[in-house]
């Protein structure tokens, strides 16, 4: 089991079931999860950049970036989840025409 390079910021973690194809570094907030290689090269093409989940402004909204007991510890954690999974849809209708 290995992490494989697609090449253009696109990787596959063998050690994971499910989703495993990921755009960004692979680790929290930069990683965007996709269910196949073709489908992240789409939806990087269609937007023309690799997305990652500091572009959507919302680490300030989410207590994994906080210490326990700090103020910011009081937000949800995972604040990035739902936009991180609607970019992975990203283009949908223009892709599936494409």
């Amino acid at each position: 089991m290995a992490i494989r390079d697609y090449k253009g910021g696109i990787y596959r973690d063998t050690h994971i079931l499910g989703d495993n194809v990921y755009a960004g570094n692979g680790q929290g907030c930069r990683t965007v999860w996709y269910p196949d290689v073709a489908r992240a090269r789409k939806v990087i093409a269609f937007l023309g950049y690799v997305p990652d989940g500091t572009q959507a402004g919302l680490c300030i909204q989410c207590s994994c970036h906080y210490s326990f007991g700090t103020e910011g510890y009081q937000y949800p954690s995972f604040a990035c989840k739902e936009w991180k999974e609607a970019i992975a849809k990203v283009g949908d209708r223009e892709l599936v025409a494409a």
